[in-house]
This record gives C-alpha cells, structure tokens and sequence, in this order.
C-alpha cells in the first residue's frame, strides 16, 4: 500500500556485516563505513543496508505465531512461554556472556585490587612495589576484556529485544486484519498503536534485566563469601541494610508496574481520540469545534499525566535510594569496624568498597530496577496476550456446490453482547447469471446482509452458505495513500486490455483525462484529493477487476448523477459482470426493473422478494417505485470535488520532514523555557552540584582518614598537627562521616523528583502546544501529511518527553557534575594527572565528533522509518472489510513486514554505532584509568590515595564513557522535542478579529463575493478567478458544476479554510475581520461524508452542552432518528464505537443533519446531505429541510438537479469562473452551460426538470434577471 517509489521498494546495498570476522563484530570495524559516510553528508535511505537474515521480520512473526497457536490449544495460553520458545537460544546467550562478565571479570577485578592494596596495608610483610604493579596490570587487563565482552553483551541483549519487537509488532498487525466487528468494539486504532510503541518499549531492558534477577543471587554469594574470606564479620554488616531494603524496593519496583499499566490505559485512550481527530480535523474546523477536541484531549491528557507523574516520581525515588546505599553500607562497616576496636586501612576501607560496589549495583540497582522492568513487560505482554486473543472474524466457508449465496431464517448482529439483532430470519439466495438488487430504508440492515455474506457479523442462528470468490465494493469507499492504478489493481497484476475496460465500464475515463498524472496521480490518505463520486467509482473498479464469482456492490450509485449512474449500471453492472452473481444494495430504484430479483428489507427483516414485476402489483413496494420516479432526474456528472475533500494539484503526499545536522541550542532553549524559566533550570542544578560535592566529600573524608591511620601507625610518626588529632579522634571521625552520608540520603531524592517535575511540566506543555497548534493548522498541512505519521509524534515523541528524555537528561547532568568532579579530586591529589586528562579529552571530543555526524541522522531516519509502519496499520485497520473481502491479507503482511525490515535495518545501524561509540570510549577511558593508576602508584606512598585515585579513576572508566554516551544519548533524545516543537510552528490559521460582532450576526444571511481570487499554493494556477456574486437574504441557491470548477473551493473560501485574495461580506461583515471561532460556528454545514466521534449521540449533537435534552430529541424526531436513539440501551448518552461504526452511512448523514437543525443558522450549507438514504426518507427529509430553513441562506452543492431545480438561483461553476447565476428557468431559457447539464438528463427528465423550475419561477413572480 506504500508508494512504489518507497524505501521498501529500494534495493538496499549487502549488509557489511555478514562478512565480517570475530575481530570486526567485537570492535565494530563494520560500522567505519557509515561513520565515514556521516562525515561526508547526512545518512539517508541511500545509505540503508539490507536486513540481516535472522532480524527478517516474516520469518520471526512466522515462527512466533506457530508458538503462540500452540499455546492457544492449551488451557492458559501464554506468550510468554511462545516467546520462550522461539527466542530461548538468543537469551540462554545473553545469560551466558552475562554470567561470564558478572561472575567472572567483575569479581576478578576486586580480588587484584585487593592484592594491591594489602601492598599498603599495616601488616604487610610479603608484598613488594613490583606485586603492586603486576596487580595494577591485571586490573588493567581485566577491565579491557570486560569492555569488550560487556559491549558485545549489550548488543546482544538490544538485538534480541529488536527481534521480539519485531515478531510481536507483526504477529499483531496480522491479528488486527483478523478482528472480528465485536472485538473492533472492545479496542481501536489507538490501543493498536500505542501497542507497537509504548508498549514495545518498555520490552527494550527485558532481557538485562532477566539477567539480573538470574545472576544476582549467585553474584551476592560469592561477593558475601570473598567479604567475609579477605576482611571478617564485620565486612558484612552492610548486606543487614541491603536484605531489609530489597523487600521495600521490590514493593515499590510492583507498584511502578501496577502504574505502568494505568498509564499504558490511558494513553490508549489519548490515543484512540487523537487518531479520530485527526481523520475528521475538516469536519472539526467546519463545526468550529476545536476547542471542545482540545478540552476533551486535555481532560484525557491530565488523567494519563496524573498516573505518569505518580510513576515518575516513584520510580525516581526508587532510584535515589540505590543511589546512596553503596556509600550507606560502606559507612556501617567501617562504623562497627572501629567501634569494635579497630582502625580504618586502605586494604581493609577499598576491599569492601570494591565488593559492595558490585553488591549494591547488583542487589540494590539492578534487581530492583530489573524487576521492575520485568514486571512493567509483564504488563505489556499481557496486553498483547489479551489483544491476541481478541475474538476473529469467521470468514465465509466454501461448500463447494454451485457458485452463489443461500441465506436460511439467519439472525444476526454486530456485537454478541448486543440485545438488539440487527438481521432477523433473514432468508436471502442468489446464484450464478443473477444479478439481484437489495432495497429499503435507511438503516433497515442493507449494507449488514452484504456484510453477513462476507462473515463480518455474528450469527446468533440459521445457515449460511456462501460458495465462489468474492469482491466487494464499500458504501463508503476505502482508497489508501497510493496511485489511482494501485488503487484499482489492490495487488493483481496489470492486464491492460482487461484495466482499460474495467476503467471504460466504471465510467473513470473522463476523470483519467482530468488528473495531473492520469492513473499515476496520488489519490492521498483515505483519498483525500478525490471527490465523493471518484472514490465511489474506483471503488467499484477495484471490485470490478478482480475476477470474482460473486460481486458485493455496496450502494455504488449514491455518489454518482443519474446519467453517469445509468452508463455505469448498463456498462458495468449488467453488461460486464453479465454471467456473474451480483448483489446491488441501491436506493436508486429506477434500475430495478433490470434485475433477476429484489428484495425489500425493513427493520432488519426481508419483508418482500421477488422479481420486479411480481413485487409492483405489493401496496407498499410499489409506493417506494412511485416515490422515485421523480427522483431519476439528476444532472450530468457534476459531482466534482465535493465539500469535505479540497480541490489540490499537488501529486505526492509529502515525505516526513527530517532535521539535519545537529540539534540546534534553539532546541533546548525552547525545552528551557517549556520547564518554566532559564532560572528555573539554573536553580534545578543547584541539588546536583550540592550532592556531588556530598559524594566526594565523603571519599575524601574516608582517603584522608586512611592516610592518617597509615602515618600514625608508622615507626617514625609523631604528633605535629592538633587539628588533624581532633578531627580524626575516634567520635569526631564518626559524627563528621555520619552528618556527611544522612545529608547524602536526603539530598539524593530530592534533587530527583524535583528535576523530574519540571521535566514533566515541560511535557505536559509541548504536548498541549503541539495539539493546539496541529488542531489550528491549516487544512493543507493534513492533505500533505498521513494520519500514522502525525501519530507517531503523539505517541512515540512525546512517551519520549514523558519517560525517557527526562531520565537521560538526569542522567547526563548527573554524570558531567561526576566527571568534573572526579576529575578534580584526582588533580588536586595528583597533579601530573591532568596530562592524561587533558589528551582524553581531545580524544573524548573527537569521538564524540565523528559519532555525532552519524548518530543523529540514523537516529532522525529510524524515527521517521517508524511512522509508515503506523500509517500502514491505520490505513489497513480502516479499510479492513474491503482488505478481507478481497482477500489480500498476505500481501499487506507482506507490505508491513518489508516496512518492519527497514525500520529494523536502520535501528541496527543505531545498535551498532551506539556500540562503536562505547567500546572506542571505554577504550580510551582504559589508557587514561592505567596511565593515572601507574602514575599514583609510582608517585604517592600512601594507600588512602592510591585506593581513592583507582576507585575514582576506575569509577571515572564508567562515568566518563557514560557520560559521552549520555550527552550523545540526549541529543538524539532531544530529536523528540525537535519533533514536537517542529509541530508547533506550523502555519496556522489568520484567527486574528479585527471588528466585534454581534452574537446575533448574521441577522439576514446576505453573502456577498468581491473579486475573490483563490489558489491553493504560489505555484498553484488559480482555482477561484475574479468571483463577484451577491446572495440576498434567505435565498436558496443551487451550486453546479463539473469536477474542478471550483464548487468546493467557493465553500472553503467562505469557511476561511485557504487564504484567499478578494473580500466576502455576509452581513456587510468583512469575514477576513471575524475571527474562525465566531465565523465558522455561525454558518450550518452537512458534508456528503458524514463524521461521527467516539462518545455519546449527545455530545456528537452537542459538544458545547448548549441545549436541552428536549430540543435535542425534538431534532432527532425530525431527522426521523427518535426511534433508533431510543432503543439503544443509554439513549441519549449512549456511547458511539469509534468513527460511528454502529450507525449506517445514511443515519450519519442524518445526525450531521440534525447537527445543522439544532444550532438554526441563518447560513446553511448543503453537499448532497440525503445522498444514502432512501426514496421516503430523502422525500420526508427535503420536505423538512425547506421548512426549518425557510428563513435561514441556503448554499447546496448539487449532485442530483432535482435537489436545487426550486431553488431561487442556480450558480453554475466552470473553471474557477461564475458563468451563470439566476433562476434554473431564467438559465434554461438562455439554453448556455446549465441549459447543457439539464438535456444530458435524457429527454423525458429534462422536460420533467422544466416543468418544476417554470413552476417555481411563476409561483415566485420574479422576473427579474441577474
């Protein structure tokens, strides 16, 4: 469904990795290439490799789904236990290289540090300068494999969570083109993406973090075993604080996960009605309704923030407290070491200190933290399980008998839970060489027996049988964002003989002819460039050219005029699909008299069948006849670019826009001022700085105290400093040390979840500006950009801003205050340190440099590759009826999984450079750690500050690289904001109002055009040219005009929905001085489209809660919707599903029409408002619309003449130009442009159209003429 010029299409260059060898996958020598190519110029899809075999996105969903229908045969199915089963070698792996690292290198590490320190200690006898030296090359040594394997191990472990995102992600896409209508009800678009984003990533850590949960246990033993071996009992004093904390940390690691899935719910939420926005943003500024769409997302969006705030700030408590335990745990050994006697040394002080480091990381941080992560992807998972086995369609059964449908005493309905049937003892059956039409009233259950014929519906009981291949056209036609020949061809391949005559019979020549680029054109995102009546008849034409046994045509005629219905009804329905078996739902009842059989539907029940004329001699039958014999008088195609669909010239949907190069100091400055003030951001570090100099304050204190220990316990000490005997006496030492790590517990959390505040306060701001501004963007911003793509920064840009970016922006403040001040102690205790230092750090930056050019591209391009996998999936789930019908399911699976091996190629170009970009770090950080450890080691005696300098330079190994990676980190995190805040400065809306207005305005109705000149862009020819035309107060006028006149444009003007050159008067009001939120609401419109929202009957009536329940009834009486309304369970307050699904194409129409009766305007538009309902209702329905808008200027599109033919002046459109304006008779008289529309009619409708245009102008006495 992409584009044929898409990346998916693109041959992608042999992935450099595969030849590569061991030497190259550990150091990452195959990622030098796209580090080069980064310097050069931006990565784009040029640059893309082709997707490694094992990361291929159909042969992972394959696999899994085999897993996962293995599950579904047993009493609990699991997916955990399918993805066990398909990924247990990938994570058996990532356990093992884990256990190595942890098991091993880590606790290897301590043990020769602790062969070096004893080289200081007290008592040492046997350790000379050259053992300290041989340990301090083991640590070295020890440290560089670690680096490595630990990289190789993150890569790994990313890889393995890239390929269980990837199965899942298709195993659900496949799943939602199984959903059956019920299970539509119980989830929707919304949920489904926010599945295959939120929800994915908080899958990212799983696998480290099963590790942890693993390893942790046996890491604790051995650890506690080596403590007590190397340095006593009272080296284990600090796993008493450890053990008595786990528990509390583990209560709070579920409640960060109960939370989780609070939130995960009510993003769904946001979710689900930001999508519905989007897709009807027209009809939303037409209604004026913005602000109650942006009210109603802020409601949801406090709610979703409320939840996210409680998580945050728990989860940053969570995290504090690990933080300071490590220096907590050492400081009560040391504690309970002296006061059993015994003075603080260097072996015994960085011993435990090494250990708990490894202790506290693992007990402290990592299980926790890994539990919680566990269990948040428990929460995911078990939501993906309960989507998975959602409830599927029952597609309809061959039987293998002759070709054709037999229906028996079926009762049938939407929804199992409903109490209302929608098709009672249906009995229906047609075969093959019939051709049989399906009649009756609007929401009698039409368009419900095409869809119980193609297994959509529920069959409470009765037989069904359906045998033959299917194709269907929809009543309201499902185009995606492709060509016109894509659209047609949906997956077959081209036979052009057959593709020009199916493009013949569907009458589509003529429109062919019209398009920029023929049947190349973009028909855009629900076929947004084409009028009511093209998307109708493409439509169709895709059902048409399928070679099918049986053709389900929904309605095909509505959208289209009399003599084009007619060419189509001949050509194709009865000519080229002669021989075949058709079934015809149409209110067009003058073709009856055609078909093999008909049958009458009402109420859901098959009243009356039978042959056109056993059925004319029925009372009732022949009354719908009757009523629509005047009915087949409608004009020559004209049904042009109708109102809701805006007449552009642009041929290519836009590709999403991608930054370049860095991300400017712009950027932040506007997440600064989202924060609330510079000064804010200022104050905020102020906690940062104040606990770093806490940290060091204490290892100092702890080095210094070392060092006085080690020169007062050597032969030729004597007492020279009385301060330094003060402060280092026994009590003072403890109180000093116990003040320093208590304001250490209490700053740490504090400077947490008060950062994590402001960042959320930041978030909550850019989402509700970017709404706002997306929401008053101009209508060509979303004829230029696809629903997924606007999604996308709905979801995964600011679930960014919410979770991620203000972790890695702690992290990274954190860590550069750690640097610098890890960096300074050791200068001050060792001066020559500062060589090393500074080259690092040339060398730090360079680095940094190089992974930039690349990083932020890839970055940029994995972001932007992730909206056309949502957009496929919006697309699909909309379109999903006609998907099934036509039985193209593999090829969308198809489509999305090439879509998933892009996204997947480029996300491990970004595993791959992130992996680079670390071991060539820690690398570096290696040369630096070894140059200041040998440095210390030759220079200083004492072994408080050569244990102080290696921990500090060792701990600097980590916080060095972390914190380049950090800062590398953040700036691709704040690509998210970049995004965000480039959807706040789009071109919005001229919503400035120069002169107050009256609430009664307009009074009268009097429009006025004064040299109006329209064109949609600079580049544009002009749609609208030199229109001067004057409608007087309460007239009502006839708009007509083939495709591209100009019809639509001339309504988009006078809602201000394009900028336009001229002036428009309603009341003698310039409408260029009214402001959009007092111009719009004061003029009534009925798109030919209808929308409906998710919510309640009253809130799609009433958004703004203006009227009572007794108004609101009254207008649903007169749009003949009281009874229906009635009988659902919570009447007025009944919920609609999402889109209005549960009411027909007809109802819709006829709540936009009671939209437009309830607010009583005295501007009324009309775009065919009757065009899907039926002969009695259209008749009852014109009847009511001439009485409740008797007063009120009344401007209809037409698409049927004998809407407007009583109409006090037709206006006739032709290339942008008002040709023609007058009364119908007037027009005919003059026998020009109009006078041609009404003769195409054929002979006997013109006459009839004559006789009510003369009647009317007679009966009026106006002879006077424009």
């Amino acid at each position: 469904m992409e584009d044929q010029n898409g990346p998916t299409k693109r041959k992608l260059k042999p992935h450099p990795q595969e030849n590569s060898n061991i030497l190259s996958a550990l150091f990452y020598c195959w990622t030098v290439p796209i580090f080069r190519r980064g310097l050069k110029k931006d990565i784009s899809e040029e640059d893309v490799y082709q997707t490694l075999q094992h990361h291929q996105s159909e042969g992972l969903a394959n696999r899994l789904e085999k897993a996962w229908k293995t599950q579904q045969k047993t009493a609990s199915p699991s997916l955990w236990k399918a993805i066990w089963k398909v990924f247990k070698l990938d994570v058996i792996v990532c356990l093992t290289l884990c256990s190595f690292i942890e098991l091993g290198l880590k606790i290897a590490r301590p043990i020769a540090f602790g062969k070096l320190m004893a080289y200081y200690s007290f008592e040492s006898t046997e350790s000379s300068k050259n053992d300290a030296i041989l340990y301090a090359g083991i640590i070295v040594i020890i440290s560089m494999t670690d680096t490595v394997f630990s990289n190789y191990f993150v890569l790994q472990q990313l890889q393995v969570f890239m390929k269980i995102r990837v199965a899942c992600s298709s195993m659900v896409y496949r799943k939602s083109l199984r959903l059956s209508k019920s299970a539509l009800g119980d989830t929707n678009i919304g949920q489904i993406v926010n599945l295959l984003t939120t929800d994915m990533q908080q899958m990212n850590p799983l696998i480290r973090a099963l590790c942890s949960i693993c390893i942790s246990p046996f890491q604790t033993a051995i650890v506690l075993y080596l403590l007590y071996d190397y340095c006593g009992p009272t080296a284990l004093v600090g796993i008493v604080l450890i053990i008595t904390l786990t528990p509390f940390q583990m209560f709070l690691s579920k409640i960060v996960a109960s939370l989780r899935l609070k939130v995960a719910v009510r993003t769904d939420d946001r979710m689900s009605h930001m999508n519905e926005i989007i897709s009807g943003i027209q009809v939303i500024k037409l209604y004026g309704w913005e602000q109650p769409f942006i009210k109603l997302i802020d409601t949801f969006r406090r709610v979703e923030v409320k939840f996210i705030k409680k998580l945050t700030y728990l989860f940053s408590f969570l995290i504090s407290v690990m933080k300071f335990v490590e220096r907590t745990v050492i400081f009560l050994c040391i504690l309970v070491y002296v006061l059993m006697g015994n003075n603080p040394n260097a072996y015994y002080v960085y011993v435990i200190t090494s250990f708990y480091s490894i202790l506290v990381f693992s007990v402290s941080v990592l299980l926790p933290i890994g539990v919680a992560d566990v269990l948040k992807a428990n929460v995911s998972v078990k939501r993906l399980e309960k989507f998975l086995n959602l409830e599927e369609v029952e597609l309809a059964k061959k039987t293998r008998k002759a070709v054709g449908i037999k229906i028996k005493k079926v009762t049938a309905r939407w929804l199992q839970k409903s109490e209302h049937n929608t098709l009672s003892g249906v009995d229906f059956e047609i075969y093959l060489d019939q051709t049989v039409a399906v009649v009756g009233p609007t929401g009698s259950g039409k368009s419900s027996l095409l869809h119980l014929c193609l297994g959509e519906m529920q069959i409470i009981e009765g037989l069904k049988e359906v045998d033959g291949t299917i194709a269907y056209a929809n009543q309201e036609p499902w185009l995606f964002g492709g060509t016109v020949k894509q659209n047609i061809l949906f997956g077959l391949p081209l036979l052009p003989k057959k593709y020009k005559e199916v493009v013949r019979v569907c009458a589509l020549e003529d429109d062919m002819a019209q398009f920029p680029h023929g049947d190349n054109t973009i028909v855009g995102e629900r076929g947004i460039l084409l009028s009511g009546g093209q998307k109708a008849r493409i439509g169709l034409a895709r059902a048409v050219y399928k070679d099918a046994d049986i053709y389900l045509l929904d309605d095909p005629l509505s959208a289209v005029d009399a003599n084009v219905g007619e060419q189509i009804f001949n050509n194709c329905i009865i000519g080229y699909l002669k021989g075949k078996c058709t079934i015809l739902v149409t209110h067009q009842t003058q073709y009856l008299a055609s078909v093999d059989k008909i049958y009458l539907l009402t109420d859901g029940n098959i009243s009356v069948s039978g042959s056109y004329t056993d059925l004319l001699k029925g009372n009732n039958f022949a009354y719908v006849l009757k009523e629509n014999e005047t009915r087949q008088d409608e004009s020559s195609e004209m049904n042009g670019t109708d109102l809701s669909k805006i007449e552009h010239k642009e041929q290519n949907v836009s590709s999403e826009t991608r930054a370049i190069g860095k991300v400017s100091f712009k950027v932040y400055q506007s997440y600064m001022r989202a924060c609330g003030s510079y000064c804010i951001c200022f104050l905020i570090l102020i906690p940062f700085v104040l606990c770093e100099c806490l940290t060091i304050t204490a290892d100092y204190f702890l080095a210094f105290w070392v060092n006085f220990e080690q020169r007062r316990m050597s032969a030729n000490y004597s007492m020279q400093n009385g301060f330094e005997e003060i402060i280092f006496a026994d009590a003072s030492t403890i109180y000093i040390y116990s003040t320093i790590i208590g304001l250490l517990i209490i700053t740490t959390p504090t400077r947490a979840i008060s950062f994590k505040k402001v960042c959320m306060r930041a978030s909550v701001h850019l989402h509700n500006k970017m709404f706002t501004t997306i929401v008053n963007a101009t209508m060509k911003f979303f004829h230029t950009n696809v629903s997924g793509r606007i999604l996308n920064r709905f979801s995964k840009d600011i679930g960014n801003l919410d979770e991620t970016l203000p972790q890695v922006l702690f992290n990274t403040i954190e860590l550069s205050i750690a640097v610098v001040g890890g960096i300074i102690s050791i200068c001050i205790i060792s001066p020559w340190s500062l060589i090393p230092t500074f080259i690092i750090l040339i060398l730090m930056y360079i680095i940094r440099k190089i992974y930039l050019a690349s990083s932020l591209s890839v970055n940029r391009l994995e972001s932007t590759s992730r909206s056309p996998i949502l957009a496929h999936l919006t697309e699909s789930v909309k379109g999903l009826t006609t998907i099934r019908a036509f039985d193209i399911r593999h090829i969308l699976h198809k489509e999305f999984d090439n879509l998933q091996n892009f996204h997947s190629s480029i996300f491990y170009m970004k595993l791959g450079t992130d992996r680079a970009f670390s071991i060539w770090l820690d690398i570096v950080c290696m040369c630096y750690s070894s140059a200041v450890t040998f440095m210390t080691i030759f220079q200083d005696s004492y072994g408080g500050t050569v244990g102080f300098v290696i921990t500090k330079s060792m701990n600097l190994v980590a916080v060095f690289q972390w914190t380049i990676r950090m800062l590398s980190e953040l700036e691709n995190q704040m690509t998210s904001v970049e995004r965000v805040i480039e959807y706040t400065e789009l071109e919005q809306e001229k919503n400035d109002q120069v002169k107050a207005i009256s609430s009664a305005w307009p009074a009268s109705g009097k429009i006025e055009f004064k040299s109006v000149f329209m064109q949609y862009s600079s580049n544009d020819p002009y749609v609208l040219k030199n229109l001067n035309i004057l409608i007087k107060p309460k007239e009502k006028i006839g708009i007509v005009g083939r495709t591209g006149a100009g019809k639509s444009s001339l309504i988009s003007v006078l809602f201000r929905l394009v900028n336009f050159v001229g002036n428009i008067f309603i009341d003698d009001v310039d409408t260029k001085d009214v402001a959009l939120s007092s111009l719009r609401p004061k003029i009534s419109i009925i798109p030919q489209d209808p929308v409906l929202f998710k919510g309640s009957v009253r809130k799609n009536l009433d958004p703004f809660n203006q009227y009572s329940d007794e108004e609101i009834w009254r207008v649903l009486d007169e749009v003949r919707l009281k009874e229906t309304v009635s009988n659902m369970s919570g009447n007025l307050q009944s919920n609609l599903s999402e889109g209005g699904t549960n009411f027909s194409v007809g109802q819709k129409q006829l709540i936009c029409l009671a939209r437009a009766m309830l607010k009583n305007n005295n501007i009324l538009i009309l775009d065919e408002a009757t065009a899907n309902v039926d002969p009695q209702t259209d008749e009852l329905l014109q009847s009511t619309i001439k009485k409740s808008f008797v007063n009120c200027t009344v401007l209809t599109i037409a698409h049927r003449l004998h809407t407007i033919m009583d109409s006090d002046k037709v206006l006739v459109m032709d290339e942008g130009h008002a040709v023609e304006f007058d009364h119908p008779y007037v027009l005919l008289e003059k026998k020009k442009t109009f006078y041609n529309l009404v003769m195409k009619t054929g002979k006997v409708m013109s006459e009839n159209l004559r006789t009510i245009a003369e009647k009317n102008y007679k009966t009026r006495g106006d002879n006077i003429s424009l």
